[in-house]
């Protein structure tokens, strides 16, 4: 058991220790939870305890900058993205029950502006021009999906490469659906910031 203060365990979280980071998260937990906010429609859809594990990933993949670091300012910056991590998962799940009012495409459909275009991408074609083409693209598509975090590239492959479900993906993750649409929007997003100008993609 690590018996540092807040404080020490601080100082480690912002030097890039992994190990105090997750302590962290653990000894301030039920802080953590008090400050997600779900709305109660989506509550079946949602678990307050993957959105602090989440935001912990988030933390583990690019270490919070606080300076000076204490306990305090690093808690206060967690609780912030705890907080805006729910905040945009039930912005992602209302956008999901909504119609689609993104961008219109040529064939009458639509795509939203985080990137929802893996679709039309990766969709069949049939004169050989086309087909390079979108084996170039699809290329591009997996090489940015693999510097992707490992959860959001797999439940992207998953989804688009596997043709699973919601329902399955969740399942296989354990984790509720809520959050697997959650990871799928956020992981859109960041493969939109990975290739570039999405104009590229839709307008082809």
């Amino acid at each position: 058991m690590n018996h540092d203060s807040l404080d020490q365990l601080a100082i480690k979280v912002v030097a890039g220790d992994r190990e105090a980071l997750a302590e962290f998260f653990s000894r301030n937990e039920r802080s953590l939870l008090a400050h997600v906010r779900i709305d109660p429609i989506f509550q079946s859809a949602l678990d307050a305890e993957e959105i602090c594990q989440d935001t912990l990933l988030d933390f583990l993949e690019s270490p919070p900058a606080v300076d000076p670091p204490s306990a305090q300012a690093l808690l206060n910056l967690v609780l912030r993205a705890v907080k805006n991590n729910a905040v945009d998962a039930v912005r992602i799940l209302n956008a999901a029950k909504r119609p689609d009012r993104g961008r219109q495409l040529e064939d009458g459909g639509t795509v939203d502006a985080e990137g929802d275009f893996l679709d039309r991408l990766l969709a069949v074609t049939t004169t050989p021009s086309l087909v390079f083409e979108r084996n170039e693209r699809a290329a591009r598509v997996r090489k940015a999906i693999d510097a992707l975090p490992a959860r959001y590239g797999r439940t992207l492959r998953a989804c688009y490469f596997d043709g699973k479900s919601i329902q399955e993906i969740a399942a296989e993750e354990g984790i509720k659906i809520g959050s697997v649409q959650v990871r799928l929007d956020r992981a859109k997003r960041r493969l939109v910031k990975l290739l570039g100008r999405k104009s590229e993609y839709l307008t082809r």
